[in-house]
């Protein structure tokens, strides 16, 4: 199961390396990275040039456009490039290393199922939220 990975950024310089980071480091490797840059005025583009690696694309728009138009571009090339799974991931977030691994389980154990997600942690200066999905399990 082959899935691309969807990041948008705009002007996410501080994050978007940790986010990079933990789709690189992810337990499930069958997937392709695709940062879609909306015209980032900060130094994004570098920090996702200094990545050598051939799982990650960037798309560069020459004009700001929005995040939809962003997710919409790189839902563009997982269409146009046969990828049969779609993973969105925003440039201040970041993944657990079984993220995608946790997804393409969910994915083999309900074939029927359009859409899948697991539990999060939400982390505030002063406290850490997680999730109360009844029926999922803690993955730490």
């Amino acid at each position: 199961m082959k899935i691309v990975v969807i990041i948008p950024v705009y002007n996410k310089a501080a994050t978007l390396s940790r986010a990079i980071n933990s789709v690189l480091h992810q337990d499930y490797q069958d997937y392709k990275i695709i940062v879609v840059d909306d015209a980032s005025t900060d130094s994004s583009k570098v920090h996702v040039q200094e990545f050598e690696s051939d799982k990650l694309e960037i798309i560069n728009f020459s004009q700001n456009k929005g995040v939809s138009a962003a997710r919409n571009a790189g839902l563009e090339y997982a269409q146009e490039n046969d990828f049969s799974h779609v993973a969105l991931l925003d440039a201040d977030d970041y993944w657990q290393p079984n993220h995608l691994s946790t997804l393409v389980h969910l994915a083999k154990c309900y074939p029927d199922s359009r859409a899948f997600s697991s539990n999060y942690i939400l982390k505030r200066p002063r406290k850490t939220y997680k999730t109360k999905f009844s029926n999922l399990a803690d993955s730490e």
